[in-house]
């Protein structure tokens, strides 16, 4: 997938967010670090830049069984504001690269160096956001298979991926 995002003429670097949906879109950066501030900002159209306290950890997924009141807050408020596209630094962790990657997100996002973000805090004007990404349908299976000898009990290997994971 490839992402560009230019700020008066320059290209700046940027990534797009994993299950990220494409977009091509100009808009203003409307900047949030809070819940409160993120309730309070006019998003339809725009470009959300989130920051400070809503990025301090990744975003969990919407039907991770394991995410909290905060995860469900941010996603309802992104939702429900409509912004065209998301920008965040990347989560003051050292596990996770992206602020989110959520297969069931319809909005596009994409990473920003802090350098970057910092950048678009201090102008927060129209910026030119592509990214040339894609989502597919898929079908996973579980596979289960026994090896065994004639005259050995059987053994039981075990091989496991979790590929909806995303811990760099």
């Amino acid at each position: 997938a490839g992402a560009w995002l230019t700020d008066e003429g320059e290209a700046l670097p940027v990534e797009a967010n994993a299950f990220s949906p494409a977009c091509d879109v100009t808009a203003n950066v409307v900047p949030a670090a809070t819940i409160d501030e993120l309730a309070a900002v006019d998003l339809a159209g725009k470009i959300a830049l989130l920051y400070g306290e809503l990025v301090a950890e990744p975003l969990s997924p919407k039907s991770w069984f394991l995410k909290g009141e905060r995860d469900d807050a941010i996603m309802g408020l992104l939702e429900a504001k409509r912004p065209a596209a998301l920008l965040a630094p990347p989560p003051a962790t050292l596990q996770y690269e992206q602020f989110t990657g959520d297969w069931e997100l319809e909005l596009p996002a994409a990473t920003a160096p802090l350098d970057v973000a910092k950048r678009l805090l201090r102008r927060p004007g129209p910026v030119h956001l592509r990214l040339d990404c894609a989502k597919y349908p898929a079908t996973a299976r579980n596979v289960v298979a026994r090896l065994s000898a004639a005259g050995q009990p059987a053994r039981k290997i075990v091989i496991m991926a979790h590929f909806d994971t995303r811990i760099n």
